[in-house]
């Protein structure tokens, strides 16, 4: 159907949505979809009429129609979560700030991964490089005096193996 008389008509691409960073990063992925079938995904924040900057998820795939090469893709409004992602950032930081401030440090211990994480404070009150290993439990319970290593290691072995939650308060040598 044509325009209606008068009508201005502009053609633009689907990368004139993109601000300028984000148009080659989008071009990208448009490119690996047709040289690999698919992408894994891509962010990139799309401008709104208004000038709004929106960010967005976008995946795509090449299909064939009619011999020729096609890409659908899908674009999701990604705004909440960068929000939260946001939020939960502060949150983060205000708790290291605290935790140095207090002096506490935390630790974490995946139970799956049999991998070890600790905050920087307790590398900080244990005066450690963040290089240690503290994967190796043996050494970590070395921090603490003699008589509370019994503790420590049935403590550990009740939360790990039979998720009993414990609550110590121990001695550790500096």
């Amino acid at each position: 159907m044509p325009a209606p008389e008068g009508a201005e008509i502009t053609k633009i691409s689907p990368l004139d949505l993109f601000g300028k960073g984000d148009r080659e990063v989008v071009g990208e992925a448009v490119r690996k979809v047709f040289a690999e079938g698919e992408t894994s995904g891509v962010e990139a924040d799309i401008v709104s009429k208004d000038g709004r900057i929106i960010p967005y998820f976008f995946t795509g795939r090449k299909v064939v129609i009619d011999n020729a090469d096609c890409l659908i893709g899908m674009g999701v409004d990604i705004t909440e979560r960068k929000l939260l992602e946001q939020k939960l950032l502060r949150s983060e930081n205000l708790l290291v700030e605290t935790q140095k401030m207090s002096k506490i440090g935390g630790w974490e211990y995946d139970v799956k991964t049999k991998k070890t994480t600790w905050t920087e404070e307790v590398y900080r009150i244990h005066g450690l490089p963040k290089e240690f290993d503290t994967n190796n439990v043996s050494k970590c319970i070395d921090f603490y005096t003699p008589q509370d290593r019994p503790a420590i290691e049935h403590a550990f072995y009740e939360a790990v193996e039979n998720g009993v939650p414990y609550e110590l308060e121990l001695q550790f040598i500096s």
